[in-house]
């Protein structure tokens, strides 16, 4: 005698789970792969960001301004700003802006900060923590060669440079 049981079995139930587990672990490792990707990206652009916003605030002060220029031991670079009198004699303002690089260890990235002193007001201001090395170097007048190297997300180094010409900065 033949028996038309209607349902589905215990061996059916057992396939259909296995099947949707694998494909929502999956999705779900797909989905984790992929966020993580692109939080690494951005942690990456930012920090890429932050070297071309480094190089363009130094090198616009530079341009911009009639200073003396000091680069000590290649980590930290002052200008002191000048003015030039009605007799054209140029004369300091007492006014400076430095740029201070601060290792933290081999292993950390240091900061790069700039300090300004206008009128006698003193303001700090952290451009990077990501900064694993900066060097400035004044090779010849009228020439400062800046290199910076950031570290990325994955430990690895990004290295930027470059030459910023000037024909009112006075080296010391």
């Amino acid at each position: 005698m033949l028996r038309n049981e209607k349902g589905i079995s215990l061996y059916e139930v057992l396939a259909t789970l296995a099947i949707a587990s694998f494909l929502i672990g999956t999705l779900t490792f797909l989905f984790t792969y992929s966020h993580n990707g692109m939080q690494q990206t951005a942690s990456r652009e930012t920090i890429l960001r932050e070297s071309r916003t480094i190089m363009s605030h130094i090198v616009t002060s530079v341009r911009n301004e009639t200073a003396t220029a000091d680069v000590g031991d290649g980590k930290v670079l002052k200008l002191e700003f000048e003015k030039t009198n009605a007799l054209g004699v140029k004369q300091p303002t007492g006014d400076t802006l430095t740029y201070n690089f601060t290792p933290q260890s081999s292993s950390e990235p240091g900061k790069i900060e700039v300090v300004t002193i206008r009128r006698g007001q003193t303001t700090k201001h952290e451009l990077s923590a990501h900064v694993a090395n900066v060097h400035f170097e004044m090779p010849q007048n009228n020439k400062l060669q800046i290199t910076l190297t950031m570290q990325l997300p994955n430990g690895d180094p990004y290295e930027t440079s470059t030459v910023v010409y000037f024909p009112r900065l006075k080296i010391t």
